[in-house]
């Protein structure tokens, strides 16, 4: 037997059997967990030196792993540990002995005659997707036994590369890489989410708020592709691609593959509805409509049907695999274990950052999968881009007439300019919120849910649409959105009394965490980041996040085109809420936030009211913190005065302090 000391690396207490996946976050492995009672064959990925030493990198680390740890489903990858060895942050997980659908869709269309040729049998892929749909329908309603909260996870980047199908026939879901939840830690970086431009729903396109029906979508495309052995939104470029997923047109699989029912025709039509009010209720209701399909349909069916296809595509590989098995079940860990008890291997957890982050609520961003993401394109959002003239549409122009607009790809756009998206994008998280009991904040439901806009294509958009920017310093940016009603004007612009606006990107914005307001009016950046302001006037920009500070920026833009406005983070913040219970006066109230004079309409119209911050001791922790306001009645001349105290996750009643 060769040395093995030579052939083997041990990771703490992981010996490293393999390479499954190199990329340039991280790598994932096979290796043996080694304890003193037994070893077992573990997935393990290890993330690269540069970014386990960044903090904020190693605290959303940790709020990934405190969610994943908790789902335990026969459908879903398992986390067994995490930590730090070497400078090193890792995950250990459930080994999946299988291959992802997109393997088994490559090989499937290699086969050039039979059952199995180009696509799954229906009844297969009608099995193995409604397993899919009972492990989302699982982890949509998480729900923490010690607390009684629920999580609200939404997976946002379901595809055939994140669905194992394992050599015994089983399923499982991976890769919660973006999943958002409102359980999980919520330390954000601005930047790129991950996800996969093909499976994108219609309703993020449209700027909606998502849901579970975002998962059931992907689902529905996921089993489109199997039972076609095509992809289901492809084009020449990725941005057609955008716009085939808004048309949303979607042919009945059985055009493609005779051998598909005309019931799974309607299953999987319904699921892709671009309404997402006419798919079906739940995942749950998704899955036990295709399970009673599929025994009403072929009563004979079992689950040797799958390891049929499975023994037919991957026979080769499987063989193949089982003799390396074979070889690793040979190596003595003895001496490996010895190397342990001496200890020079030593593992820790992975490293937290503040205890106020800590205790904060949180939408978590996982990325615990095995196969890793695809290298983003070059961001071409620096490139000196040529101006583009706009004209100010009027207040009405709904927000996906403007998507629609930006679809429309001018085709004298040269070849060189049309650089594909990258099909994934990277990972945001929150930071939380403040612990405690029965407060606003814990009743508060987050009306922002994440969505995959991918960086290069905003990039991309941007060099079709023919906009121009240049480089301002950059300024400091909020985290996220807090979840607060207001008057909103949807078309993203600020209304003027001259007709001359000007166009300012808005760099790092995250439409679905950010709130943005331009003098106190709320506006909605356009898909590319984009919001009109007033031209030759100050004016006051306003980002609000949940658990930061407002990102303030005040200036006054004489140009048509080529403003820009960087977005960055700010320090975290802790906030109490300033509510009317009734209609107790009508009028408007000043006070100052963040360095801004703000004015809000009274009553207060928003059911969770203003959030004002508290003030935060040395050790991080709120302290509560007095605020002058000033209110002035409709019809009366004379601004009375007042002071509220506001504690971290309180409503005051402003009712109960007014003359």
């Amino acid at each position: 037997m060769a040395d093995e000391k030579d052939k083997y690396e041990l990771f703490g207490n992981y010996l490293i059997l393999d390479h499954m996946v190199d990329g340039g976050m991280a790598k994932i492995c096979r290796a043996f967990q080694l304890t003193e009672q037994e070893s077992r064959v573990v997935a393990i990925k290890m993330v690269q030196p540069q970014y386990s030493k960044d903090e904020s990198f190693k605290q959303m680390f940790n709020d990934e792993v405190k969610l994943t740890f908790q789902l335990h489903h026969p459908n879903i990858v398992q986390i067994i540990d995490s930590g730090m060895y070497n400078e090193q942050l890792f995950v250990s997980m459930e080994y999946c002995d299988g291959r992802n659908l997109k393997e088994y869709l490559d090989k499937l269309k290699k086969i050039k005659d039979g059952e199995f040729k180009g696509f799954f049998p229906p009844a297969v892929a009608a099995h193995v997707v409604s397993d899919v749909c009972f492990a989302l329908q699982y982890a949509h309603n998480f729900t923490d036994k010690l607390t009684g909260k629920k999580a609200n996870i939404i997976h946002r980047d379901i595809s055939p590369h994140n669905i194992m199908l394992n050599f015994d026939g089983t399923v499982k879901v991976i890769d919660f890489g973006i999943a958002k939840s409102e359980k999980s830690s919520e330390a954000t970086q601005a930047g790129t989410i991950k996800g996969k431009l093909s499976y994108l729903a219609p309703e993020y396109l449209e700027g909606q708020q998502l849901d579970h029906r975002y998962d059931q979508f992907a689902v529905g495309i996921t089993l489109w592709e199997l039972l076609t052995g095509q992809k289901l939104f492809k084009a020449a470029n990725d941005l057609a691609v955008l716009k085939k997923i808004q048309e949303c047109k979607i042919i009945p699989p059985s055009k493609i593959n005779p051998t598909v029912p005309p019931e799974l025709d309607l299953i999987v039509l319904k699921a892709l509805q671009k309404n997402r009010e006419k798919r079906f209720k739940d995942m749950q209701d998704f899955g036990d409509t295709l399970k009673v399909f599929l025994y009403k349909r072929y009563p004979k069916f079992s689950s040797k049907q799958v390891v049929q296809v499975i023994n037919t595509v991957f026979k080769d590989e499987i063989k193949k695999d089982r003799e390396k098995l074979f070889r690793f079940g040979k190596i003595d860990i003895k001496q490996y274990l010895e190397i342990i008890r001496s200890g020079a291997q030593k593992l820790s957890a992975p490293s937290s950052s503040s205890a106020k982050e800590k205790s904060r609520k949180q939408e978590v961003v996982l990325d615990f999968g095995f196969e890793e993401e695809d290298k983003t394109s070059s961001s071409t959002v620096s490139r000196a881009l040529k101006s583009k003239t706009t004209t100010t549409k009027s207040d009405s122009a709904s927000r996906s007439t403007e998507v629609k607009e930006l679809l429309e790809i001018d085709k004298t756009t040269t070849g060189t300019q049309r650089k594909n998206l990258s099909n994934k994008t990277r990972t945001q998280i929150r930071p939380k919120a403040k612990k405690g009991a029965t407060r606003v904040a814990q009743i508060e439901k987050k009306s922002s849910s994440k969505v995959p806009v991918i960086a290069a294509g905003v990039a991309l958009a941007l060099a079709f649409s023919g906009y121009r920017y240049f480089t301002r310093p950059a300024v400091e940016t909020t985290g996220e959105v807090q979840p607060v009603k207001s008057e909103e004007n949807n078309t993203g612009r600020v209304p003027s009394a001259e007709n001359e606006t000007a166009n300012v990107l808005l760099k790092d914005i995250d439409k679905q965490k950010h709130r943005v307001f331009v003098d106190g009016e709320r506006v909605n950046p356009d898909i590319l980041g984009i919001i009109k302001v007033p031209r030759n006037k100050e004016i006051v920009i306003r980002v609000e996040s949940t658990d930061r500070e407002h990102f303030i920026y005040r200036n006054k833009f004489t140009e048509a085109g080529g403003n820009e406005v960087t977005i960055q983070r700010t320090p975290f913040a802790y906030f109490g809420y300033l509510t009317t219970s009734r209609s107790c006066i009508y009028g408007k109230l000043n006070f100052e936030l963040f360095g801004e004079q703000r004015v809000e309409k009274l009553p207060i119209s928003n059911r969770y009211g203003i959030r004002l911050a508290t003030n935060i001791d040395e050790n991080g922790r709120p302290v509560a913190k007095d605020y002058v306001l000033y209110y002035q009645r409709d019809g009366e001349d004379i601004e009375r005065k007042t002071t509220v105290t506001i504690e971290d996750g309180v409503s005051i009643d402003l009712c109960k302090n007014l003359d």
